[in-house]
């Protein structure tokens, strides 16, 4: 049996201690290798650009809120989009949001790369799930 593949997870969000918080939880889970964090959308395409030739270093999850200054979460995913071909890593993007329209949603859903709606703050039940499902999907 192989060695389990344990994802790096990126947290795109502008509240620090909500950043801090999900580290955190994520760290209890034992899911994970790494958790990074940005504080907006520019940092982390910036991010992803000057890495998507090294998929060592790049996120296999990304949790993205949505309301964010400089690039918000809908303007990271059109970005994201478009860098996509060239980035060395597949990466799913899981969109968060504590205060959002059911029609925002059904937007986010709509657009390419986000896999699924997370409402904030994320219970650590979800993260397990949302981090078992990868380490599942991807057996070494």
């Amino acid at each position: 049996m192989g060695k389990i593949k344990l994802p790096i997870i990126a947290i795109i969000d502008d509240d620090e201690i909500l950043q801090f918080t999900i580290k955190k939880l994520i760290y209890e889970t034992g899911k994970a290798n790494k958790a990074i964090s940005f504080l907006n959308g520019t940092y982390a395409i910036d991010f992803i650009r000057n890495n998507r030739n090294n998929p060592n270093v790049l996120p296999d999850i990304i949790l993205l809120d949505i309301y964010m200054p400089s690039m918000n979460g809908f303007v990271f995913l059109e970005k994201f989009e478009e860098i996509k071909k060239d980035v060395k890593k597949d990466i799913t993007i899981y969109v968060s949001s504590s205060t959002i329209t059911e029609e925002e949603i059904k937007k986010i859903l709509a657009m390419p790369n986000a896999k699924e709606f997370l409402s904030k703050p994320v219970p650590k039940e979800v993260l397990v799930k949302v981090l078992q499902d990868y380490i599942d999907a991807n057996p070494s």
